[in-house]
């Protein structure tokens, strides 16, 4: 009998601990979190303790960026037959796409830098707002006395002028990426970045439920099509209210 009444403590301290180390590894899943602009655009912290979900609904893909100086080296998804996952020339970005309605699953990914865990997930499409672009942050360097930070990127809006029918509806961005919208029954024209007087380069971007999203910011951006043209001026807050 005392044996047993000394068993029953240690039963019940194994099942808080059990209870904690659950808690914890609950709490070691970063989900991430939209950004100022489409709040499909999203960033998730880099912590090599915590496991990122990326949440992507059939017929739907989720990109993620990694730190632009290192490259990825080993993709290893545990239920390979269920998603797709592909990576760009460059080596520091990853395209993931459920092939249906999928079981959830981990993927590794190893660059000659770090290593990141992920959870991938299915979705419905109702499901709150999945991510389309997932950037990777990292903390900064510790900064000494006497060093200045570096200053965020100051609130803009775009002055728009030229071809009334190439003007975007709505157009923002949050430093890091650009969204602009066109009218649904409107064609969308070619868009070149003029981030110098009279030279123009063409700029890629992905259209995500009629947003088109650009990577980075551009001081001027060019909307042609045919022998139409317009402009989009960026413009800080604090000039546009003066």
């Amino acid at each position: 009998m005392r044996r047993s009444a000394f068993i029953q403590p240690r039963v019940a301290v194994l099942a808080l601990a059990l209870a904690a180390f659950a808690a914890s590894a609950a709490k070691a899943e970063v989900v991430p979190s939209p950004t100022t602009g489409d709040a499909h655009i999203q960033t998730a912290p880099y912590d090599p303790q915590e496991v990122v979900v990326l949440h992507v609904a059939p017929g739907f893909a989720t990109t993620v960026i990694f730190s632009a100086d290192e490259r990825i080296e080993t993709v290893t998804v545990g239920e390979s037959s269920g998603w797709q996952v592909q990576v760009n020339k460059r080596a520091d970005q990853l395209v993931v796409k459920p092939l249906g309605s999928q079981p959830s699953t981990n993927l590794t990914v190893i660059s000659d830098q770090r290593t990141y865990n992920f959870l991938l997930t299915t979705v419905p499409p109702d499901f709150g707002v999945a991510p389309y672009l997932v950037r990777m942050t990292y903390p900064g360097p510790v900064q000494t006395a006497g060093q200045d930070a570096k200053p965020p990127v100051p609130p803009s809006v775009y002055r728009l002028s030229g071809a009334r029918d190439l003007r975007p509806t709505a157009m923002s961005d949050d430093g890091q990426f650009t969204s602009i919208i066109w009218p649904a029954t409107a064609p969308m024209p070619a868009v070149y970045a003029e981030d110098e007087p009279g030279k123009l380069a063409l700029v890629n971007g992905v259209v995500r439920e009629g947003v088109f999203v650009i990577e980075g910011i551009h001081t001027r951006l060019v909307f042609v099509r045919g022998a139409l043209r317009s402009v989009a001026q960026r413009i800080e807050q604090a000039e546009a209210s003066r």
